[in-house]
């Protein structure tokens, strides 16, 4: 026995097969009556419709046998689908292919044998129709050519489901049709029908190159009728003005190498043992319209595989083209403008890593582009940043935007400092990476440094000549130098009300500045509000009498509220709500103060008389240099500056400033402010230095401006001190070395001719067994000095900025000679820094009895040993946090016991709700220190007489 070979196309006719979806289907009528009619018509008792797959041969119809299948490689019908005719065995015992094969030797016992291939549209062959006898017997041509009508017959039926597959794609698909021309006599007026009628534009042509089909689909793309082409070879004039090659055209012809010549974007389509064809391009004026044209031109062939026809469908992409040209020009721009922006911008994936970089931020870095693509973006980020950059990450990959200052490293290892402004890509939460725009901070940190610098010089320069002039216009109008003529006393007032004018302007300016670089200091303490109020009105009533208008303090239900606030900054507050009011009072008007409760807080309201905010000017209000352009409000004058930085102020001391206006009737302005709430067998000591009676002791005032020095010595002069004058530092450290005991306290300007101020005052500190000389502070630079000294001045009562307030130099003065006192107050300090320890024992010497603990253990001893007034802890101990002591004091105590936080860090708000008062060390000065704990401990300190 020789079992069949497989044919040359055995892949191809595979597939062919299994597309028919006919192989292990039930039986149909249409295939039984076939096979019945071959075994009536030739006279045999076994006919069969027998399909080939790669392993076996199936029965889709069977007349005479019981089998459904038989192995491919004892298949009679494996041998006929080899070639093309009529395959017949008349004896199979003589032919040695069949002789000994178990379908011969066995059931059914096959002696003879005919088979007709049946093949698919493209000629390759699926199957047979076979008849079987048991009996040899001659087969005449007769009876050949019976079984191949009825073979052509089986396999139409079988090429249905084929054909009606293409005429569904030709019917389904808009980007692509193909249609099957086949001589099929049922299915050709069909066909024609559906290509004529489709919605895809479609032409046909024959092996002669005769337009056969011209669809209305063409028609309305081209503007060609179908009358003007149809039996003509003339299709190629709807789409070139000469006569040229179409893709139909190169597929009759098979000359395909003419492809590159006549189209640059093509390609083609493999298809069995031929090509489809696909190009696309611009035609110009189509109908009256440039369009882009899409073209598919596919072989049809008859059932011999001959070449028949071919045919070619068109699509419009004009829009789409134009849709993806704009794209990629906004993709190419976006490129440039990305390549060339002055500003760095880098791309990143979830990981972190860059996709992209553009030129500017690479050469922030001193890298090439190329090489931080891949890179991990963190490897880039100064390690004490990491932390920030990665939270800062994180939250843009959640969906939000960030905003950050970091610094990168460059390729040589420095650092420069960078914003990063970061926005998620894609939608939010779907971790698609980030796009972040960098932005070189050096020049501007630059420029910030120098703006500060000439900020600073300005300040100095303008504010000593002007404590000058406004001092001593002060000291005149008081007497000091006695009586003056009526008419020189007007000028002189005239010139210090201006010389106080020119002094808020200076400070608003100031403070604007210092606002906008987030460096406005504020030393919060707990402090009573009326007579802080009480003050501010009396330091204004001679500014309302100006405008004839009165002031007047209404009741309040709560003469004893207390917030938490810098007293100079809330004092600034009121001063600029009553001088507002009082310009836009009408004259003889009266500004009221009220002090309210108002939820757990206070509100302070001031209200007018005046004429009312416009409507469009109400939502500008606080805005910088916001004035309203009515003529009678620009009479007033100002800077537009007060009620700006009165809102920062207000809300740096957790509070709120807002407005109430009517047209006509006046406006009000209110701060509310959340009031402190102490225990009550804890006494609020309100006593102040302010009241202790000055003695006759000698200042050294050392101050480089001679007028200012004069001034200030005549300052003092006028409460009873006498003074020295040092001009410089020099001459300062002369006389402290010469008359060490000479001195009860010393002014000092930070700006000397021969050596920084704040050099100076270190000097004086170090010195061998240190000189505990109270120190005042008077300088334009004052608050500059305060942050570069930090907790280290020891000894320095007051940082007066110039202009010079008398009054406030007379209450530091007050407690620099301060005597010795009795009863004291016993202060529990918990602090693990020996350096600290000893600053604020210097400090609290003459104020307070101090224990100390260097640690919680310690600190729990001292507390169960003996009871204390007040407890002044750290955050950060050896052996803990300092906060965990407040558990302790809750639970371990019977009696509530004063706590103020004095550390390094910041305390949450949570925290500062537990305790009586929290101090951050850097920001906090002496004074601060000292007058928050006079004001919380229990009994007030007693004078010496």
């Amino acid at each position: 026995m020789i079992s069949p070979p497989l044919p040359l196309y055995e892949t191809e006719r595979l597939a062919s097969l299994y597309r028919l979806a006919v192989l292990d289907t039930p039986g149909e009528e249409r295939f039984d009556r076939i096979t019945r009619l071959a075994s009536r018509a030739l006279g045999v008792p076994i006919a069969l419709v027998s399909l080939v797959d790669a392993n076996r041969q199936w029965f889709k119809s069977c007349v005479g046998l019981e089998a459904s299948e038989t192995g491919r490689d004892i298949s009679f019908c494996g041998h006929a689908i080899l070639g093309q005719d009529t395959f017949v065995i008349p004896d199979t015992l003589l032919d040695p292919r069949f002789a000994d094969n178990p379908l011969v030797t066995g059931e059914p016992h096959i002696r003879f044998y005919a088979g007709q291939p049946l093949a698919d549209l493209d000629g390759l062959n699926f199957g047979t129709l076979c008849i079987i006898d048991q009996q040899p017997r001659e087969f005449s041509e007769s009876d050949r050519q019976t079984l191949r009508d009825l073979g052509t017959w089986a396999a139409q039926e079988l090429n249905v489901v084929q054909i009606n597959q293409a005429v569904q794609t030709v019917r389904e698909s808009e980007a692509r049709t193909q249609a099957l021309l086949e001589e099929l006599r049922d299915q050709k007026e069909f066909t024609s029908n559906l290509l004529q009628h489709s919605a895809v534009a479609t032409v046909v042509i024959n092996a002669d190159h005769q337009v056969m089909l011209w669809n209305q689909a063409v028609e309305d793309l081209t503007g060609v009728k179908a009358q003007a082409v149809l039996g003509t070879n003339r299709h190629w004039s709807a789409f070139y003005p000469q006569p040229r090659l179409t893709l139909a055209d190169i597929i009759v012809d098979q000359i395909y190498q003419e492809l590159s010549g006549l189209y640059s974007n093509y390609y083609q389509l493999p298809r069995s043992d031929r090509n489809a064809l696909h190009a696309e391009g611009w035609y110009c004026n189509l109908n009256g319209k440039d369009r882009y044209l899409v073209f598919d031109a596919q072989p049809v062939f008859d059932r011999e595989s001959k070449l028949v026809a071919a045919v070619t469908t068109m699509q419009d992409y004009t829009d789409r083209k134009l849709a993806q040209e704009e794209i990629q020009n906004q993709r190419d721009f976006a490129q440039q403008v990305m390549n060339t922006m002055g500003q760095g911008l880098a791309v990143t994936n979830a990981a972190g890593a860059f996709e992209y970089v553009n030129p500017a931020f690479a050469h922030m870095l001193n890298y090439s582009a190329e090489s931080l693509v891949g890179q991990s973006s963190y490897t880039l980020v100064a390690a004490e940043d990491a932390a920030l950059a990665r939270q800062a990450s994180e939250r843009r990959l959640s969906g939000e935007t960030t905003l950050i200052e970091v610094r990168l490293r460059r390729s040589d290892d420095s650092l420069v400092d960078v914003l990063i402004s970061g926005v998620p890509r894609g939608r939010a939460g779907k971790g698609a990476g980030t796009i972040s725009v960098i932005t070189d901070l050096t020049e501007r940190k630059k420029v910030e440094r120098l703006k500060t610098e000439f900020i600073s010089t300005v300040s100095h320069e303008l504010r000593t000549p002007l404590t000058s002039i406004r001092g001593s216009l002060g000291l005149v109008t008081g007497g000091l130098v006695g009586e003056i003529p009526a008419e020189a006393r007007a000028m002189i007032e005239i010139a210090h009300k201006n010389s106080e004018r020119l002094v808020r302007l200076i400070n608003d300016i100031l403070d604007i500045e210092k606002i906008a670089s987030g460096k406005m200091e504020f030393q919060l303490r707990p402090l009573e509000l009326l007579p802080l109020i009480e003050t501010a009105l009396a330091a204004n009533r001679s500014y309302a009498t100006q405008y004839g208008v009165t002031f007047e303090l209404l009741e309040t239900t709560r003469p004893d509220v207390q917030v938490q606030a810098d007293p100079d900054r809330l004092t600034q507050v009121i001063t600029n709500l009553l001088s507002n009011a009082a310009k836009f009072s009408f004259p003889g008007g009266t500004v009221r103060l009220t002090v309210e409760p108002q939820g757990e807080g206070v509100r302070v309201s001031v209200s007018d008389n005046g004429p009312g905010i416009a409507p469009e000017f109400q939502n500008q209000i606080f805005q910088r240099f916001a004035q309203a352009d009515a003529s009678s409000t620009r009479q007033q004058g100002g800077t537009g500056l007060g009620l700006s930085i009165s809102k920062a102020i207000i809300e740096s001391m957790n509070g709120t400033l807002g407005f109430q206006t009517v047209l006509g009737q006046g406006t009000t302005f209110y701060f509310d402010l959340p009031c402190l709430v102490f225990p009550p067998q804890v006494e609020t000591i309100r006593s102040t230095a302010a009241e202790v009676p000055l003695l006759s002791r000698r200042v050294l005032v050392c101050e480089d401006d001679q007028d200012v020095a004069l001034l200030l010595s005549m300052m003092l002069g006028a409460v009873g001190v006498e003074s020295d004058l040092a001009y410089n530092a020099a001459q300062a450290r002369q006389l402290l070395t010469d008359n060490p005991q000479r001195y009860a306290a010393m002014t000092l300007d930070l700006m000397l001719p021969d050596e920084d101020g704040l050099s100076l005052l270190r000097d004086l500190r170090e010195r061998t067994g240190g000189l505990n000389l109270p120190v005042i502070v008077v300088s334009a630079k004052a608050q500059l000095g305060r942050r570069e000294f930090k907790g280290a001045s020891v000894g320095v009562l007051d940082w007066i900025d110039k202009p010079i307030d008398q009054e406030r130099l007379v209450t530091a003065l007050r407690q620099a000679f301060w005597p010795t006192r009795r009863d004291k107050p016993l202060i529990l300090h918990i602090e693990d820094d020996p350096d600290n320890m000893q600053v604020v024992r210097g400090m609290l010497v003459n104020l307070v009895d101090l224990a100390e603990a260097s640690s919680l253990r310690e600190a729990k001893q001292r507390l169960q040993e003996q009871s204390f007034d007040l407890i002044l802890l750290d955050q950060e101990l050896l052996d803990g946090q300092g906060l965990d002591l407040l558990l302790y004091l809750s639970s371990g105590l019977d009696q509530w016991v004063p706590v103020v936080v004095f550390s390094a860090q910041e305390v949450d708000r949570e925290i500062s709700n537990l305790v009586a008062a929290t101090l951050v060390k850097s920001r906090t000065s002496d004074q601060d220190l000292i007058n928050t704990i006079r004001a919380l401990v229990r009994s007030e300190p007693q004078l010496l007489d």
